[in-house]
């Protein structure tokens, strides 16, 4: 039976490397179908210092997302300031200058040879003053940009508030995976004592196989448990990074 159950974990667990061998393929535009393989070890976890204010204004100041939206807070308050000076009294002014060529004996090349000459010059100006009368659209419009910008302005500070909050339990997170990894090296470390200790009462005839293969288990599940620890840190170490716009 035990054996039985093996064989089926060893099923089980090779059809899930080929699935997150296919997702992962999936997501870099690879061919599906083919084992992938990781160009370097998980690596140990960096020993960091991380200050929760800094890498969160870090976050506030190079995320993509804050960084639309304070675009679309510039846009609705130029959209206010535009319909605000739209309610506003103008003043237009014109401005002309020429010249004048008139000829009673000479014809038409005599007054055209005056306003060339720019012997008879002219000049005029004038102006417009207009004032909205009414102006209810204009202030159906200024009410609307002004709630465009106080819409605007509140989706940034949520969205702020939001990232903050993330990165606050994602720096949470990298200390609790790295204290994890100590753990479970240290739990490795006794499974490979407890497995050395059993291989030899082993060859001494005080201990069975089945013994030395329970212990062995043991020490397997401990190295998958510490590399799931270093995996667990080095995501919650990139979605930081992709947080504060790293990536």
């Amino acid at each position: 039976a035990a054996v039985a159950q093996a064989r089926m974990a060893l099923i089980e667990a090779d059809n899930a490397l080929a699935a997150a061998s296919d997702a992962l393929a999936v997501q870099v535009g690879l061919p599906t179908g083919g084992a992938i393989q990781p160009a370097s070890s998980v690596g140990d976890a960096l020993s960091l210092d991380i200050d929760l204010a800094a890498a969160t204004q870090a976050a506030i100041d190079g995320n993509p997302g804050l960084a639309s939206l304070r675009l679309g807070v510039e846009d609705a308050e130029a959209s206010l300031g535009f319909y605000r000076h739209a309610m506003l009294p103008t003043l237009s002014l014109d401005g002309s200058v020429g010249a004048v060529g008139f000829s009673d004996e000479d014809g038409y090349s005599a007054a055209l040879s005056q306003v060339t000459a720019v012997d008879q010059p002219t000049a005029s100006i004038g102006g417009t003053f207009s004032v909205p009368l009414g102006m209810r659209v204009e202030r159906g419009n200024l009410r609307a940009a002004a709630a465009g910008v106080t819409g605007a302005e509140m989706q940034l500070r949520s969205a702020e508030d939001a990232l903050a909050q993330q990165v606050g339990g994602l720096v949470r997170e990298l200390e609790t995976a790295r204290q994890r990894i100590q753990l479970a090296e240290l739990n490795l470390r006794l499974a490979e004592e407890t497995l050395s200790a059993e291989k030899s009462l082993q060859e001494a005839g005080r201990a069975i196989q089945k013994d030395v293969l329970a212990a062995q288990r043991e020490r397997d599940a401990a190295q998958v448990s510490v590399l799931q620890a270093r995996t667990n840190y080095r995501k919650a170490l990139v979605q930081l990074e992709a947080a504060q716009g790293k990536l």
